[in-house]
């Protein structure tokens, strides 16, 4: 006796079914590919908006503690627009309709030591994102010499 052979291929539902998994998937992974778009741009903006901040701190930092740092101890806020020029070190946040700005304050906390403190607002005027919401970013600087003469 010989045994019966099987039927080889693959029927009509197999077919369509496997195409509608792989439909399913694709249109998962567009949305996938979305979202993680976003989120890379997003990550990217801030980012660019904590090395502006760090670098206009560490400007402040560098500066000699008794005749300028210590004077701008106010406690306030020293807000600047970064238009013109300024925006070419942030292209990222300069392209909505109104410009970032950079928010620097300098606080007294004992005779011989400052805070400084600094933040950024940007994005569209209806949605705006401020860094400090992500990160805060200061430093301490005390009255210290930077350099060391002998």
């Amino acid at each position: 006796m010989t045994g019966r052979r099987g039927k080889s291929g693959v029927t009509l539902v197999e077919v369509m079914l496997a195409g509608a998994i792989m439909t399913l998937l694709a249109l998962a992974l567009f949305n996938g590919i979305a979202i993680a778009s976003r989120i890379a741009h997003e990550n990217a903006e801030t980012l660019s908006a904590e090395a502006v901040v760090w670098d206009a701190v560490w400007k402040r930092f560098n500066e000699d503690y008794i005749t300028s740092i210590r004077n701008a101890a106010t406690g306030e806020w020293v807000e600047e627009t970064l238009s013109g020029t300024k925006t070419n070190a942030v292209p990222a946040l300069a392209g909505y309709d109104t410009p970032p700005k950079l928010r620097l304050r300098v606080s007294a906390l004992t005779e011989t030591l400052c805070a400084i403190e600094g933040d950024l607002e940007w994005g569209a005027a209806a949605k705006r994102r401020r860094l400090s919401d992500v990160c805060p970013v200061f430093v301490y600087r005390g009255e210290l010499g930077r350099v060391v003469s002998w």
